[in-house]
């Protein structure tokens, strides 16, 4: 991180960025560059730690389900190298076999990633650095806590409602700092002024108008008025209610000094307000119980802000809150672990937010989240090269393979799409025969490598029942066209604005969110229809072909779903009680039948009952 203009600190500079080269970061006794730390045992006494566990050997499914993915893929580039030295090309069809070829290595990589992950989860050893217990805290270690709180037009009595929770902590000792920038209406802010004053001298309440650099900006102001004492920062969202336990249970964890930060997962206390946001909470669901906790294996977690608990030296260290992204929360996470600071993850939920109002906002939020995230893989690649961070090498892996999957997937599925919908009429109308199946099966392939990930994976970490299940699918393929088109936008702009995610005000919008997905939808099934219509030799490449564009539409027939369904009745499961309602009382009368199976049956007929 570079040192910042004073004036985004609200006057100011808290914090000057350190040189990474020096080796900075905790205790000389940590671990150096390329050394696996497994973490902290669940339960620390004083600062006892345990030493690196031996890697269990991989169990027998794990071996054959990476040897079976390698060979797949191994034969699919045995059979593309035959396949150009067999065949005469014309200038259209080698063009399209070279740019179909560089964009399917990626989706075939993830794929392959995607079967490691299942092989690991379903075959693998149970996490060791997961906080599934509370540890043991020292007699009388208690360091003081400041909860930072950045607010901006949130709803008062929502803010209330967190503030009350934050003074129910069973911690003996905290502050908590309330921040509400850039609200000059005292609607928002005066009742909350109030609040923190009639809940006692541990709340402090900070107001400031003009101020620069988002929620960065915000907690960087904090941070000027937080208690020279308090050794642990925690910041939340406001709209979270926080349960009692959360720093009683998770802040003897720095009893270790080389731990820098420790995350909670978010969560979210209204998923059955509506269809669509029973989806969105099962869609989340997925990340906090399946990705961190893989990624907490190899130390390489995500911070995502709200819930977390951070050591104040270490967040001194890493240069504070940065606003030249916006994603502050995970840049200052990547940093930590680049200065050599160990963060812990537990899946258990300590509190519970709001859930975006709107599919709008559902969008806009992944927007930001990619957004930040391709600024972040700008600002930090440097920093992945050997010898320029202390970041071990399955740390570089996670974060690199995390970059792809997420964002790469999702942007070369849509280029893939838009490249396929301008070959149809070449296709059907040109008489240049298609790519061969090396290039349209992996495509399928990889959309059912995704599928399967997808639903093993929450089968095997998620609670969460099979109609919240097909939900969270289709919100996860929502979004495919907002985090591809967030990518371009990071290639194109070097800095967006942050936009704050609607939450807690039941907003409703008159407005169709999902224009750009119906267009692409549209264009890819009349696609396929014209294929599969013009094919009067069946062509089987051809059928395969249109096959694809089928597959490709799916993502963007999702958002076109979930859009339609927001605004319409299906969306209230009020709705689905009365249609289950009525189709009971449509159902054949079986009365007699009934009775007569609920009635006592004698003796002799029990005994044949199975």
């Amino acid at each position: 991180m570079g040192v910042r203009d004073p004036s985004q600190s609200g006057g100011a500079a808290l914090f000057r960025a350190r040189s990474l080269s020096k080796g900075e970061g905790p205790p000389e006794c940590g671990p150096r560059a390329g050394t696996v730390w497994p973490g902290s045992p669940t339960r620390v006494r004083g600062s006892e730690t345990s030493p690196t566990p031996a890697v269990a050997p991989p169990a027998a499914g794990w071996a054959v389900l990476l040897a079976a993915g390698a060979n797949v893929v191994g034969a699919w580039f045995a059979t593309l190298f035959a396949y150009w030295n067999g065949h005469y090309f014309v200038p259209g069809a080698a063009f399209a076999l070279g740019l179909g070829t560089v964009l399917l290595i990626p989706l075939i990589l993830i794929a392959l990633a995607r079967i490691e992950e299942i092989a690991a989860i379903a075959f693998g050893r149970k996490p060791l650095r997961l906080i599934d217990a509370p540890p043991l805290a020292p007699d009388g270690h208690t360091p003081k806590v400041s909860i930072h709180i950045p607010a901006y037009r949130e709803p008062p009595e929502m803010l209330k409602q967190t503030l009350d929770a934050v003074a129910r902590l069973e911690y003996p000792n905290f502050e908590c700092v309330v921040v509400i920038n850039n609200t000059p209406d005292p609607a928002y802010w005066v009742p909350v002024e109030e609040h923190c004053r009639a809940l006692g001298e541990r709340f402090k309440f900070v107001r400031i108008d003009e101020l620069k650099g988002f929620k960065a900006g915000a907690l960087r102001l904090a941070q000027v008025h937080t208690a020279a004492d308090a050794e642990i920062i925690a910041v939340i969202d406001a709209d979270y209610v926080v349960h009692p336990d959360w720093l009683r249970d998770l802040v003897p964890q720095f009893a270790d000094p080389h731990v820098g930060l420790v995350q909670a997962p978010q969560d979210h206390r209204d998923g059955a307000r509506s269809l669509m946001h029973h989806a969105m909470n099962g869609e989340y669901a997925g990340f906090f119980d399946i990705g961190m906790v893989q990624r907490n294996e190899a130390n390489a977690i995500i911070v995502h802000g709200t819930m977390c608990l951070i050591r104040r030296s270490a967040l001194e260290q890493a240069g504070g809150w940065s606003s030249d992204t916006i994603c502050e929360d995970t840049d200052l996470g990547l940093t930590l672990l680049e200065h050599g600071w160990h963060a812990h993850y537990t899946n258990r939920r300590y509190g519970h937010g709001l859930l975006p109002d709107s599919f709008d906002a559902y969008k806009k939020q992944r927007h930001r989240w990619a957004y930040g995230g391709f600024q972040i893989l700008k600002k930090h690649w440097r920093r992945f090269l050997p010898g320029a961070s202390r970041l071990t090498r399955e740390q570089k892996r996670e974060f690199a393979l995390g970059w792809l999957n997420w964002l790469g997937a999702e942007s070369i599925g849509v280029a893939v799409a838009l490249l396929n919908i301008v070959w149809v009429p070449v296709v059907a109308f040109l008489d240049i025969a298609v790519p061969d199946r090396i290039l349209t099966i992996p495509i399928v392939a990889s959309f059912a490598v995704s599928i399967v990930h997808f639903l093993a994976l929450y089968r095997l970490r998620v609670r969460a029942g099979k109609g919240q299940l097909l939900g969270a699918v289709f919100a996860a393929m929502s979004v495919q066209w907002t985090v591809a088109r967030a990518v371009s936008h990071g290639l194109i702009k070097d800095h967006l604005p942050f936009v704050r995610t609607s939450k807690g005000g039941l907003r409703k919008s008159a407005d169709f969110h999902a224009f750009w997905e119906a267009v692409l939808a549209a264009l890819l099934i009349v696609g396929a229809v014209t294929l599969y219509v013009t094919n009067i030799n069946s062509v089987r490449e051809i059928n395969i072909f249109a096959v694809v564009l089928v597959v490709q539409s799916l993502p963007f027939i999702a958002a076109v779903a979930l859009a339609a369904i927001e605004r319409s009745p299906l969306n209230d499961f009020a709705t689905w009680r009365t249609l289950e309602a009525r189709f009971v009382e449509l159902l054949p009368k079986r009365t007699p039948a009934i009775a007569k199976v609920a009635a006592p049956a004698p003796a002799p007929e029990r005994e044949l009952v199975p």
